[in-house]
């Protein structure tokens, strides 16, 4: 009998999956400092509380007022304002996830805007190379709306990027180009130190979020009596709506703005409240729109297959009370919008695959003609026999064993079943 050597394939095994949960909220404060006046345990909250939130990032626009030109520059957040929200933010997240402690790993803030990062402190160890920046990106004009930005790695995950952004405004179709300037501007945003420099397109996952001022495109009296007579998402006015937001439009015509995933928009335009009815404005004529988004984008080449999938998406209501607290009024002219992502990294190993080794084994009993029938049990492994290309051993079996084949012994070239003891051939 003649055996053959085997030949070697190989396969992917997916190996153990490791994940973060990622939460983020934009809001636009209308230049009103938040401290004391929202509910943060109800922005915060997830929809799914047994499930850990891991890094919680909130991206603030227009905390102060930035006052005339002459007074911009000179107009800022004080750092006491933002330790302030920092405080309230933990006590609440402390709140939402079982008692858990979070630190705030770090604060990029600068004009009118702020962005926080915080960490679960059991995960603080796990987080390296923390980098903020300020990015102006409302060129050609001198403005202070612009970009926070913390990057991030996780050690032996990958490294993360967030964009806290505050887009030039305005519904003619001049602004509109000076935020699609703004997109093109982040995509070459580098962030550099004394050692290292960071590319945003680099990073593993990269988010833009905030105010990112896009309109929807649609006479405001063709649908301002419409949208204001709803008091929840209806998805059909919804999708009318969407097919003239100019974002979306602009991600139809590039290909670097197409890259930008977004979670399905199920709510009603974030953008603009009256601040004491709740409804839309109606008195400045401003087309109702989603102003506030929260994009992602998943790098292609990197070392690591990541998965990015998205919990939910959602505008919720930011109400406090007036100073005579007499009735409950909209924080902001703006809707906060909030996300929440798992974020999982498939690790995969080359695994190589061999056809069956041919073994060679001993039977005690005669073993008649055709398929053996199941049995399990190996009495006793004999000492390895070398044999021509293949690993092959002898065993001795019991009649419960089970063969999966066998080859009877010839004589004079004929098949005769196998005497008292017979040698069969084992797939394994």
């Amino acid at each position: 009998m003649e055996l053959e050597e085997t030949q070697e394939e190989t396969k992917k095994i997916k190996l153990e999956e490791e994940y973060y949960n990622i939460f983020i909220l934009t809001l636009n404060c209308f230049e009103t400092k938040p401290q004391g006046k929202l509910d943060y345990e109800e922005l915060l909250k997830s929809k799914n509380p047994a499930d850990l939130q891991d890094i919680v990032i909130v991206g603030l626009q227009e905390i102060i007022s930035a006052g005339i030109m002459k007074k911009v520059f000179s107009s800022k957040v004080d750092a006491k304002d933002i330790m302030a929200i920092a405080i309230e933010i933990q006590e609440a997240l402390k709140n939402i996830n079982s008692g858990s402690e979070y630190v705030l790993a770090a604060c990029e803030s600068k004009f009118t805007m702020a962005t926080l990062f915080f960490c679960r402190k059991e995960i603080k160890d796990s987080i390296e190379n923390i980098k903020t920046k300020w990015e102006d990106i409302s060129k050609p004009f001198i403005s202070i709306k612009g970009c926070n930005l913390v990057r991030f790695d996780i050690k032996d995950f990958g490294s993360l990027i967030f964009v806290n952004s505050h887009f030039p405004s305005g519904e003619e179709e001049s602004n509109n180009k000076y935020r699609t300037h703004a997109f093109e501007s982040i995509n070459k945003i580098v962030m550099k130190d004394t050692k290292d420099k960071y590319f945003y397109k680099d990073h593993d996952i990269q988010f833009i979020f905030g105010d990112l001022n896009f309109r929807v495109d649609i006479p405001f009296d063709d649908i301002i009596d419409e949208i204001n007579s709803k008091d929840h998402a209806d998805q059909v006015l919804i999708e009318d709506m969407l097919k003239k937001d100019q974002l979306n439009m602009f991600k139809a015509q590039d290909s670097e703005a197409a890259e930008l995933e977004e979670m399905k928009i199920n709510f009603l335009p974030t953008y603009k409240i009256n601040r004491e009815k709740g409804n839309y404005e109606l008195e400045k004529c401003r087309m109702p729109s989603w102003c506030d988004r929260i994009l992602w984008h998943q790098n292609k080449e990197t070392k690591y297959k990541f998965k990015v999938k998205g919990n939910f998406y959602e505008s919720r209501l930011a109400k406090v009370k007036s100073e005579d607290d007499e009735q409950l009024f909209n924080f902001s002219d703006h809707h906060p919008v909030i996300a929440e992502f798992k974020i999982t990294k498939e690790e995969w190993e080359d695994v190589k695959l061999s056809e069956p080794d041919i073994h060679i084994v001993k039977s005690e009993k005669p073993i008649e003609s055709g398929r053996p029938s199941a049995g399990k049990k190996l009495i006793r492994k004999a000492k390895p026999v070398e044999k021509k290309g293949a690993s092959i051993e002898k065993f001795e079996v019991d009649e419960e064993y089970k063969l999966r084949d066998f080859v009877d012994e010839t004589k004079d070239g004929k098949q005769e079943p196998p005497a008292s003891k017979a040698w069969c051939c084992l797939w394994r």
